[in-house]
C-alpha cells in the first residue's frame, strides 16, 4: 500500500474521531418554555436552553404583524398563564419551531383559542418532522371550557383550552402548529420537550482536523518534489 494512501486513510481516522468529539458535544436538557421575554411584533423568537449565546429553540411566523404577547386572565385558564405568545390562526402554518439541535422523545404544549364560541370542531393540530422533511408524528387536541376548580366550584375556563402532548421516534427537526378556531387568534404558553443542545464544533476536534490536513498536505508536497 502507498504511503498516500496510508495517509488518507488516517486522514479519514481522524475525521471520524473529530465527528465523534463534537457529537458528544451534543447534550440533552428537559425544559418548559415560556415566553417571558418574548417582545412584542417579533416574527422570530429564540430561545437559548442552556444559556451559550445560541438559540435552541425559533419560535416563527410569517405573519408580517408579528407575535402578540397579550392573552386571557391567566386565573380563568389552566394551561395559558403568564407572558404568553400569541398568533394568527388564519396563515398555514401559524406556528413553526425549530430544533437546531434537535428534540427527542415528547413535546407538549399549553394553549387557548380567543374565541367565545365553544365548539367541537376548534382545536390545535401538531405535526412533527425530521431534518429531511419526513413527519414522525401528527396530532391534535380539542379545546374545551375545563373545570378550573371542581372541587370548589363549578367555574370553567375563560376560552377553550387543551394541552397536546405527542411522542415519537428519532430526533425531531422541526415542528408546526395549526389552531382551527371561529375566532382569529390563539395563544400558547409551556411549551415543553427534551431538547438537544444546538451543535458547537469543539476544540479538540477542529485540532485533529487541522493536524490531520497539515499531514497529508506535508506528505502530497514530499511526493511531488520526487524526482
Amino acid at each position: 500500500m502507498s504511503k498516500f494512501r496510508c495517509t488518507e486513510r488516517f486522514f479519514a481516522m481522524l475525521v471520524v474521531a473529530a465527528a465523534a468529539l463534537s457529537a458528544s458535544a451534543h447534550s440533552a436538557s428537559a425544559q418548559v418554555i415560556n415566553f417571558d421575554t418574548l417582545v412584542f411584533a417579533q416574527t422570530v423568537h429564540g430561545v437559548d436552553i442552556n444559556d451559550d449565546g445560541i438559540d435552541d429553540v425559533l419560535f416563527s411566523t410569517t405573519d408580517p404583524n408579528g407575535f402578540g404577547t397579550a392573552g386571557p386572565d391567566p386565573n380563568t385558564q389552566l394551561y395559558a398563564s403568564g407572558l404568553l405568545l400569541e398568533s394568527s390562526s388564519t396563515i398555514n402554518p401559524d406556528i413553526r419551531v425549530d430544533f437546531r439541535g434537535g428534540a427527542i422523545d415528547l413535546l407538549q404544549v399549553g394553549f387557548a383559542l380567543l374565541t367565545d364560541v365553544n365548539d367541537v370542531d376548534q382545536g390545535l393540530s401538531f405535526e412533527v418532522f425530521d431534518q429531511a422533511g419526513i413527519p414522525l408524528v401528527s396530532a391534535s387536541q380539542r379545546g374545551e371550557l375545563l373545570p378550573l376548580n371542581p372541587s370548589i366550584d363549578t367555574s370553567v375556563s375563560g376560552f377553550p383550552e387543551g394541552l397536546l402532548s405527542v411522542s415519537f421516534e428519532g430526533v425531531a427537526s422541526y415542528a408546526l402548529l395549526d389552531a382551527t378556531t371561529t375566532g382569529t387568534r390563539f395563544v400558547i404558553d409551556n411549551f415543553g420537550g427534551t431538547f438537544l443542545t444546538a451543535p458547537v464544533p469543539e476544540p479538540s476536534g477542529l485540532s485533529l482536523l487541522g493536524f490531520g490536513g497539515v499531514i497529508l498536505l506535508g506528505r502530497r508536497r514530499k511526493g511531488f518534489h520526487r524526482p
